[in-house]
């Protein structure tokens, strides 16, 4: 069901099929945060526990924290929310791309 209606979206032009594949340059773009979230349910990882709860529990328990709920796998059944520092996350994945870019060698073609 899931498939024939994404199919069908696509089709119609209204769904684009790159937006599926994550960019590891675009991966902070991709995320969906808070009430950028719109399924019913979601698989809920806080720390260690981990349950299937409604996204208004979800939306909850993130704001008594005082952190961001956010979809780290939106294409699972149901898709994988976590509890964190949003900002913090783009930071350190922001540093760790940086380091990375740095240790790549170049090569040079003649």
């Amino acid at each position: 069901m899931k498939i024939i209606l994404l199919i069908s979206l696509i089709k119609i032009g209204i769904f684009n099929l790159k937006s599926l594949i994550f960019n590891k340059n675009n991966i902070a773009k991709r995320l969906r945060i808070n009430e950028g979230i719109r399924v019913p349910k979601v698989l809920l990882v806080d720390g260690d526990d981990t349950s299937e709860v409604a996204i208004e529990d979800a939306l909850k328990r993130a704001k008594e924290k005082g952190l961001d709920l956010v979809e780290v796998s939106p294409l699972s059944s149901p898709p994988v929310c976590k509890i964190m520092d949003y900002g913090t996350h783009l930071y350190s994945q922001k540093k760790k791309d940086r380091k990375q870019k740095k240790s790549q060698k170049q090569t040079e073609t003649k």
